[in-house]
């Protein structure tokens, strides 16, 4: 197992601090509107109109939650890029560059997702 060092770049310092700052939103978010939230939350618009009935305010906090959860489980991928499979064979030579690759992908799907997560929670609190 190759394990160069990887030195992160500009690209890789500004997508964790996007993602950090989604997250960080995600919460403020949260502790604002709590008090302003009736005492239930219809899980019509959680659910997207799976299930008609209603849930506790507090299960707003679960988007934030699994936030952390997929912010601390992408972040450790990160750490690990000659565990992925990889559509080419790893040499030495092209090590760096595909560990690169891979790295920027996982951060990448990071954003995203948390993307999503705020999207979600916008759409449960508005």
């Amino acid at each position: 197992m190759l394990k160069p060092l990887i030195k992160p770049g500009y690209i890789d310092y500004f997508l964790e601090a996007f993602s950090t700052t989604i997250l960080v939103s995600l919460i403020f978010i949260n502790t604002l509107w709590y008090g302003n939230l009736s005492e239930f939350i219809s899980e019509e618009s959680f659910l997207y109109s799976l299930v008609s009935s209603s849930a506790d305010n507090i299960s707003i906090w679960l988007i934030p939650i699994l936030g952390i959860v997929f912010l601390i489980g992408f972040s450790f991928l990160t750490r690990i890029p000659q565990k992925f499979n990889y559509p080419v064979r790893v040499n030495p030579q092209n090590a760096e560059q595909i560990y690169r690759k891979g790295i920027l992908v996982i951060r990448i799907v990071k954003l995203l997702f948390l993307l999503m997560l705020f999207y979600i929670n916008l759409r449960i609190i508005g």
